[in-house]
């Protein structure tokens, strides 16, 4: 793509494409526009390590692609290069994600391939990466997400408000059988390891309607629901249900 400078601290580079150093035929990281923003005066201090001026990175339209390797680690961990300050701290690096794109490759949930829409700030320390109330949309659904992800644990919150069930529930093959018509709010915790996660999550509607196609059209209305569930290896389970 094409490579410019804006002011004394800014390199914008458009149209970039990222390749696995492992295999050139696999793309890692496309973005529409990166912005580099650095410091000059760190810049001028280490001419010989200039990784150490770069103080934030800006992804506009980005496309990740995220998969979980025989190793256990993460094949975009080769994205990203620890450093440390004179200290021996490890250097945080901030990603500001504008309508990026991650492709969450073979997953463990039992729905194959999963595109999450992302908008927010990243930060990567480590094998770390740390989400500070970023918009995640996912399953047709909006969510705002904090936590944590790392190589092997991940401890990561999603709420959203106003969400479609009924949306949602069609992603999952453990619930196509089940219509669900209404909005609710919804708190999903995600746990355990990256390739295999362990999902806890609450939901609470009112005014819905449950319908059961495949048993003879049966439907319910509901004034109210309130829910618990654990999703692990590819199983359901409701914890606790109040209707």
């Amino acid at each position: 793509g094409e490579v410019g400078l804006s002011g004394l601290n800014r390199i914008m580079i458009q149209d970039l494409v990222v390749k696995d150093p492992l295999d050139d035929s696999v793309i890692l990281l496309s973005v529409d526009e990166l912005i580099l923003r650095y410091s000059l005066l760190e810049l001028v201090m280490h001419l010989s390590n200039a990784q150490k001026a770069i103080n934030e990175i800006v992804l506009r339209g980005p496309r990740l692609w995220v998969r979980v390797e025989e190793s256990g680690q993460w094949n975009v961990r080769r994205l990203f290069r620890s450093q440390s300050n004179l200290d021996g701290d490890t250097v945080a690096l901030t990603l500001k994600m504008e309508k990026g794109e991650v492709l969450l490759v073979d997953t463990n949930l039992g729905i194959g391939d999963i595109a999450i829409g992302l908008d927010g700030v990243l930060k990567v320390n480590g094998s770390k990466l740390i989400l500070e109330r970023a918009s995640l949309k996912v399953f047709g659904s909006e969510f705002v997400a904090s936590g944590a992800l790392d190589a092997g644990a991940v401890d990561l919150v999603l709420k959203g408000a106003q969400l479609d069930l009924g949306r949602i529930t069609a992603c999952f093959p453990q619930t196509q059988d089940i219509v669900v018509r209404g909005q609710a709010e919804m708190e999903v915790r995600a746990s355990g390891s990256f390739a295999a996660p362990v999902l806890n999550a609450m939901v609470a509607m009112e005014r819905g309607r449950l319908e059961f196609p495949a048993h003879d059209h049966i439907a319910y209305s509901v004034d109210k629901l309130e829910g618990f569930f654990r999703y692990e290896d590819q199983i359901l389970e409701v914890t606790k249900l109040d209707i």
